[in-house]
């Protein structure tokens, strides 16, 4: 049995999250879901560390989220949604 990673999600995604239509929160949703198993034992999901600073990203269409791993805690934390070209910009 895997432990399930505890998902956090920050103030600014959340904020996003509620100004999106109910089928792309849903989606959004239940892709970060699965970073639970474990961030790095999903390879059905389209991820990649950050350059330039700290983080990951994982892809959902045309949505970027971006997160923290707490290796030690066994937790994640979602720092931020949005579209490709603005979510790095923050």
């Amino acid at each position: 049995m895997s432990v399930k990673w505890e998902i956090i999600y920050e103030k600014p995604a959340k904020k996003y999250l509620a100004t999106l239509d109910e089928k792309d929160q849903e989606r959004i949703k239940n892709e970060v879901d699965k970073l639970s198993d474990g961030p790095f034992n999903r390879k059905d999901l389209d991820i990649k560390r950050l350059k330039g600073r700290d983080g990951w990203r994982l892809r959902v269409g045309k949505y970027r989220v971006i997160f923290m791993v707490y290796r030690f805690e066994i937790r994640i934390n979602v720092l931020d949604v949005g579209p490709r070209g603005d979510v790095y910009k923050k």
